[in-house]
């Protein structure tokens, strides 16, 4: 099972955008402006070993809340949480440190990247 994630607030521009000019085009423009804004990760990832040895370094209340968020519910919005993006770059960049597979280190750099995004534009991430 893969889950989209796309920031919300250029996902609303793309949208607009898109009624006069083609989608992927708007897309293009909007990676241009504002970098990585939408990605596709399988849910496996999530539960992987690497991603749970990294969240077990965390507090036991900021791993609970993190898991809760990726693995308990996977589809829903993430609504902006300053404290809570912050986190979820520290578990992301700790995932691109650690040796992972080449595979799991993409994913978390383009989920880094993702949240930065949202994280500047306070924007709320959608995962549908």
């Amino acid at each position: 099972m893969a889950v989209q994630w796309c920031v919300k607030a250029v996902k609303d521009y793309v949208d607009k955008c898109s009624e006069t000019l083609s989608r992927e085009e708007c897309a293009k423009r909007a990676e241009e402006t504002v970098g990585t804004w939408t990605y596709r990760v399988n849910y496996s990832f999530f539960i992987s070993g690497v991603f749970t040895r990294v969240l077990q370094r965390f507090m036991p209340d900021v791993a609970w809340k993190i898991h809760d968020t990726l693995v308990t519910r996977p589809r829903q919005r993430i609504a902006f949480d300053e404290q809570l993006y912050l986190n979820l770059l520290r578990v992301f960049s700790e995932i691109e440190k650690s040796p992972p597979s080449p595979e799991d280190r993409i994913h978390a750099r383009k989920l880094r990247e993702l949240i930065e995004t949202a994280l500047r534009l306070r924007s709320s991430i959608e995962r549908v």
